[in-house]
């Protein structure tokens, strides 16, 4: 929320500098051109800034997750895991993403949308994707409950890298922490923190 506020005091201030120094004509500032390229700088920084900014929607739903993570911490169960013990699963695969402009078509510049047009209208569409690799690996252990005697079966959140990496890491650190919700053995969370550094 703070990232939008302030791109949308630089795209302000921006605009407001590089106006008033484009039709300034006195003599007490000198170098009005440096002015008006710091405007124009500014004015680009914060559009760049408010382009890469988290919605509101994703923000309250950074925050919710932010608060439940902290609850689980503190009340949930504190499960040690053994990390050689722990199976990998890797998925990867290929995608295509555009090369130019942003998912949301109001944030991408006037530019990026001429370049998409040329290619397209040229015959060259395929020049606005390009095929990027994503890898994703997650971790399963199980382990028995002590008091119901029920095997239970913990998938790890997503990890951005590939099985071999994440093998190194994993062998690296040895152990790590499980916290379990006491009521609701579906809420769970491996801190896999460390893999962060």
């Amino acid at each position: 929320m703070g990232r939008k506020i302030l791109a949308g005091l630089l795209l302000g201030l921006g605009i407001l500098t590089a106006t008033f120094f484009k039709y300034y004509n006195g003599t007490v500032i000198p170098y009005r051109s440096v002015f008006l390229i710091a405007g124009m700088v500014m004015s680009v920084s914060g559009l760049l800034l408010f382009r890469s900014a988290p919605s509101a929607k994703e923000f309250r739903e950074q925050q919710r997750l932010l608060k439940l993570l902290k609850d689980l911490k503190a009340t949930g169960e504190r499960i040690q895991v053994d990390l050689t013990a722990c199976e990998l699963k890797e998925h990867s695969f290929y995608e295509e993403k555009q090369r130019y402009g942003h998912e949301n078509p109001l944030l991408s510049f006037g530019f990026e949308q001429d370049i998409q047009a040329w290619n397209a209208l040229g015959g060259q569409g395929i020049r606005n994707v390009k095929q990027v690799q994503t890898k994703q690996t997650v971790l399963l252990f199980e382990r028995q409950n002590p008091m119901t005697g029920k095997t239970e079966k913990f998938i790890s959140q997503i990890v951005p890298k590939d099985r071999v990496t994440l093998q190194f890491y994993l062998d690296q650190q040895k152990t790590t922490t499980l916290y379990v919700d006491r009521e609701n053995r579906t809420l769970y969370y491996f801190d896999l923190d460390f893999l962060k550094e």
